[in-house]
């Protein structure tokens, strides 16, 4: 009994070092990237992977520049591609919200990171 005991003992504090370690567990390719703010790294990898995805595209996206115009006709063609990029990511945002509203972890953290881009 006091072996069987021990043997379980020994097995689960096993699990919970590895489990606890970076890049160990059900997600190994999970890390946070260096872009998130410290407020939204935590539970940055228990998030669905393309909510994941696409969070890393718009802290990618936030950096558009589009270049420097030549004319007021590339500085209205950079306008209006950026418009469009902030209109998809909003509808795509919008898409994840209702597909997550249920999963309540998913919800709030979307709930704070939204805030926090001044998204509805």
């Amino acid at each position: 009994m006091r072996t069987e005991i021990a043997l379980w003992v020994a097995g689960a504090l096993a699990l919970a070092t590895g489990c606890s370690r970076p890049g160990a567990g059900a997600d190994t390719a999970c890390e946070t990237p260096t872009r998130i703010e410290a407020a939204h790294a935590g539970g940055w990898c228990g998030l669905p992977g393309e909510l994941r995805e696409f969070v890393i595209e718009h802290e990618q996206n936030l950096d558009f520049s589009g270049g420097e115009p030549s004319d007021a006709q590339a500085m209205e063609a950079m306008s209006q591609q950026a418009e469009r990029l902030r209109r998809d990511e909003r509808a795509r945002w919008e898409a994840l919200r209702a597909e997550y509203r249920s999963t309540p972890a998913v919800a709030a953290w979307m709930a704070r990171y939204g805030r926090s881009q001044e998204w509805p």
